[in-house]
Protein backbone atom coordinates (compact mmCIF):
# COMPACT_ATOMS: atom_id res chain seq x y z
CA UNK A 1 0.00 0.00 0.00
CA UNK A 2 0.98 3.73 -0.89
CA UNK A 3 2.36 5.45 2.32
CA UNK A 4 2.86 9.25 1.33
CA UNK A 5 1.25 12.32 0.69
CA UNK A 6 -1.46 12.72 -1.99
CA UNK A 7 0.22 14.16 -5.22
CA UNK A 8 -1.65 17.72 -5.81
CA UNK A 9 -2.99 16.84 -9.34
CA UNK A 10 -6.05 15.66 -10.40
CA UNK A 11 -6.71 12.65 -10.16
CA UNK A 12 -9.55 9.73 -11.27
CA UNK A 13 -10.52 7.35 -8.77
CA UNK A 14 -8.16 4.36 -9.35
CA UNK A 15 -5.13 6.37 -8.32
CA UNK A 16 -6.82 8.19 -5.90
CA UNK A 17 -7.90 5.15 -4.33
CA UNK A 18 -4.00 4.15 -4.45
CA UNK A 19 -2.47 6.87 -3.53
CA UNK A 20 -4.91 6.69 -0.11
CA UNK A 21 -3.57 3.69 0.66
CA UNK A 22 -7.06 1.73 -0.30
CA UNK A 23 -5.99 -0.39 -2.75
CA UNK A 24 -1.99 -2.06 -3.86
CA UNK A 25 -1.39 -1.17 -7.35
CA UNK A 26 -1.49 -4.71 -8.38
CA UNK A 27 -5.24 -4.02 -7.21
CA UNK A 28 -5.44 -0.86 -9.65
CA UNK A 29 -3.96 -2.61 -12.66
CA UNK A 30 -6.19 -5.19 -12.10
CA UNK A 31 -9.40 -3.18 -12.35
CA UNK A 32 -8.29 -1.30 -15.15
CA UNK A 33 -7.99 -4.48 -17.17
CA UNK A 34 -11.43 -5.26 -16.01
CA UNK A 35 -12.78 -2.06 -16.96
CA UNK A 36 -11.20 -2.40 -19.96
CA UNK A 37 -12.61 -5.45 -20.85
CA UNK A 38 -16.19 -4.31 -19.87
CA UNK A 39 -16.50 -1.40 -22.49
CA UNK A 40 -17.80 -1.59 -26.01
CA UNK A 41 -15.21 -1.60 -28.53
CA UNK A 42 -14.51 1.70 -30.38
CA UNK A 43 -14.59 0.13 -33.56
CA UNK A 44 -17.99 -1.73 -32.79
CA UNK A 45 -19.37 1.37 -31.57
CA UNK A 46 -18.17 2.91 -35.28
CA UNK A 47 -20.00 0.08 -36.85
CA UNK A 48 -23.40 0.36 -35.32
CA UNK A 49 -23.45 3.71 -36.19
CA UNK A 50 -22.43 3.19 -39.66
CA UNK A 51 -19.29 5.00 -39.66
CA UNK A 52 -17.32 2.12 -40.38
CA UNK A 53 -17.77 -1.71 -42.09
CA UNK A 54 -16.31 -3.98 -40.94
CA UNK A 55 -13.81 -4.18 -43.72
CA UNK A 56 -12.85 -0.80 -42.41
CA UNK A 57 -12.32 -1.33 -39.03
CA UNK A 58 -9.87 -4.82 -39.92
CA UNK A 59 -7.81 -2.17 -42.07
CA UNK A 60 -7.71 -0.18 -39.09
CA UNK A 61 -6.71 -2.84 -37.04
CA UNK A 62 -4.10 -3.96 -39.37
CA UNK A 63 -2.43 -0.61 -39.87
CA UNK A 64 0.99 -0.92 -38.81
CA UNK A 65 3.84 1.35 -37.68
CA UNK A 66 4.33 2.91 -34.29
CA UNK A 67 1.99 2.29 -31.32
CA UNK A 68 -1.29 4.04 -32.20
CA UNK A 69 -5.09 3.80 -30.32
CA UNK A 70 -7.65 2.84 -32.74
CA UNK A 71 -8.94 6.27 -33.10
CA UNK A 72 -5.45 7.38 -34.20
CA UNK A 73 -4.92 4.88 -36.53
CA UNK A 74 -8.39 6.32 -37.91
CA UNK A 75 -7.32 9.41 -38.34
CA UNK A 76 -3.68 9.07 -39.35
CA UNK A 77 -5.59 6.65 -42.03
CA UNK A 78 -7.57 9.15 -42.68
CA UNK A 79 -10.95 6.79 -42.46
CA UNK A 80 -11.95 8.93 -39.00
CA UNK A 81 -11.62 12.24 -37.80
CA UNK A 82 -10.19 13.42 -34.89
CA UNK A 83 -13.75 15.00 -33.71
CA UNK A 84 -15.03 11.54 -34.58
CA UNK A 85 -12.63 9.69 -32.40
CA UNK A 86 -13.76 12.22 -29.64
CA UNK A 87 -17.31 11.49 -29.84
CA UNK A 88 -16.46 7.01 -30.16
CA UNK A 89 -14.41 7.92 -26.78
CA UNK A 90 -16.84 9.87 -24.82
CA UNK A 91 -19.57 7.39 -25.72
CA UNK A 92 -17.20 4.45 -25.00
CA UNK A 93 -16.75 6.30 -21.36
CA UNK A 94 -19.77 6.61 -20.70
CA UNK A 95 -21.13 2.92 -21.47
CA UNK A 96 -18.20 1.60 -19.25
CA UNK A 97 -17.95 0.16 -15.52
CA UNK A 98 -17.51 2.44 -12.91
CA UNK A 99 -14.10 1.20 -11.57
CA UNK A 100 -15.38 1.83 -7.54
CA UNK A 101 -17.24 -1.25 -8.74
CA UNK A 102 -14.16 -3.61 -9.45
CA UNK A 103 -13.00 -2.68 -6.14
CA UNK A 104 -16.58 -3.15 -4.11
CA UNK A 105 -17.19 -6.84 -5.94
CA UNK A 106 -14.11 -8.21 -4.99
CA UNK A 107 -14.33 -7.15 -1.21
CA UNK A 108 -11.88 -4.89 -0.95
CA UNK A 109 -13.59 -2.14 -0.14
CA UNK A 110 -17.50 -1.65 1.76
CA UNK A 111 -19.90 0.40 -1.24
CA UNK A 112 -20.41 3.12 1.56
CA UNK A 113 -16.61 3.22 1.86
CA UNK A 114 -16.40 3.59 -2.23
CA UNK A 115 -19.09 6.56 -1.84
CA UNK A 116 -17.34 8.22 0.98
CA UNK A 117 -13.81 7.93 -1.21
CA UNK A 118 -15.46 9.26 -3.75
CA UNK A 119 -17.13 12.65 -2.40
CA UNK A 120 -13.35 12.87 -0.41
CA UNK A 121 -11.71 12.73 -4.43
CA UNK A 122 -14.22 15.56 -5.75
CA UNK A 123 -13.61 17.61 -2.95
CA UNK A 124 -9.43 17.08 -3.62
CA UNK A 125 -9.92 18.00 -7.44
CA UNK A 126 -12.06 20.74 -6.63
CA UNK A 127 -9.23 22.41 -4.16
CA UNK A 128 -6.39 21.48 -6.84
CA UNK A 129 -8.88 23.33 -9.61
CA UNK A 130 -9.23 26.34 -7.09
CA UNK A 131 -5.86 26.34 -6.45
CA UNK A 132 -4.94 26.61 -9.84
CA UNK A 133 -7.36 29.06 -10.89
CA UNK A 134 -5.08 31.21 -7.98
CA UNK A 135 -8.25 31.36 -5.81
Amino acid sequence: FHDGFIPPYRMEIGRYLFYRGRIQYPALIKALSWQRKHRPAIGDIAMRWGWLDPHTVRRILDCSGRFLLFGQRGIHLGILTPFQVRVLLTYQRSRQQKLGRYFVEQGLLHHYEMERLVAELKAHNARITLARRGV
